[in-house]
């Protein structure tokens, strides 16, 4: 199993495909560093004279509206144009300028899990679906019969890759935004109405590992659709078309609540730690209402289970069927 796993995972990482993936994923990092760097500054004087300037234009505004509106109406409602309200300060249109690492990093960990997902899909999808079409999946089962070591093999290829593709993608995209802050932002937060939470660079890390797990199931999930379908664009239509037509229709019943218990919900639970909803409640008048007390959680560890169950038969059946069909 080993030497067949090996040689699944170097002609993974051969195939032009894996190839020209990475080079786009790398040149997208690049593209996000210069566009983060471009659209910060360190020029925080800058900032606050642009937001004073703006305040007062705002003022100027607001004071020739009041002026307009006494000249139209009647003397004795003058007092309903607004006049002697106090306006917005500088403070009320100030924008911190800097990049701050702290407020973005989740953000940036949650794009690369997405891409990285999708990147894993579109991979397995290829790499198996590829090799029904062009026979030499047939051929390999010439030198190796068994068909459910042949299968195991390739999706745990086709899921290391996407992992690792994804996590180095990932790191350079965190790394480069890191230097950015380094460079034209901060470390620290930007927030003006921040509370701090506890355990930051903790629940950072465990975000990371969760992304992996992300990648990980979705690529596994495409595997499987391509090693039941035997085609990568039938794989990847029935992956996507399920995500966004399927769970759009499906998620709608019932006054859309079936969402919160499909398959996207969960791979967000996984990748944030909780998935939440509001409870409706019957209110006094007999409608309904919602209330902060009435809420369902979904946590990352059931969410996990759930997805591995679907994913698991999902291989199980692909695994029967091609234990059963005709490959010639």
């Amino acid at each position: 199993m080993s030497r067949l796993l090996n040689v699944e995972l170097r002609r993974f990482f051969a195939r032009r495909i894996t190839r020209w993936t990475g080079v786009a994923l790398l040149v997208g990092v690049i593209a996000v560093g210069i566009g983060t760097f471009a659209s910060s500054s360190n020029d925080l004087a800058a900032a606050h004279r642009s937001a004073q300037r703006t305040a007062e234009q705002f003022q100027q505004q607001q004071q020739a509206a009041i002026q307009d509106c006494k000249a139209h109406v009647p003397p004795d409602q003058a007092d309903q144009c607004g006049a002697g309200e106090p306006g917005p300060t500088a403070s009320s249109f100030y924008r911190d300028p800097r990049f701050s690492f702290h407020d973005h990093v989740q953000d940036l960990l949650g794009t690369g899990t997405v891409i990285g997902s999708l990147v894993g899909l579109l991979l397995a999808a290829s790499l198996i679906g590829a090799e029904w079409q062009a026979g030499t999946f047939a051929a390999l089962l010439t030198w190796e019969p068994r068909r459910p070591r042949v299968a195991a093999a390739k999706v745990t290829a086709v899921v290391i890759g996407a992992v690792a593709i994804a996590a180095v993608a990932t790191a350079a995209l965190v790394g480069v935004e890191a230097l950015v802050a380094a460079t034209h932002g901060t470390f620290r937060t930007v927030l003006q109405d921040f509370h701090p939470k506890p355990h930051f660079a903790l629940r950072t890390w465990a975000m990371a590992g969760r992304g992996a797990l992300v990648v990980a199931l979705v690529t596994a999930l495409g595997a499987a659709l391509a090693l039941l379908l035997r085609h990568t664009v039938a794989a990847v239509g029935v992956a996507i078309g399920y995500l966004i037509v399927g769970e759009g229709i499906i998620g709608s019943l019932r006054h859309g609540d079936v969402r919160h218990h499909l398959l996207q919900s969960r791979l967000d639970a996984l990748l944030n730690g909780t998935y939440t909803w509001p409870i409706p409640i019957r209110t006094a008048d007999g409608g309904e209402g919602f209330s902060p007390e009435h809420i369902a959680v979904v946590h990352a560890f059931a969410a996990g289970l759930e997805v591995l169950a679907v994913a698991a038969v999902l291989l199980l059946i692909a695994t029967a069927v091609l234990q059963r069909r005709d490959v010639t």
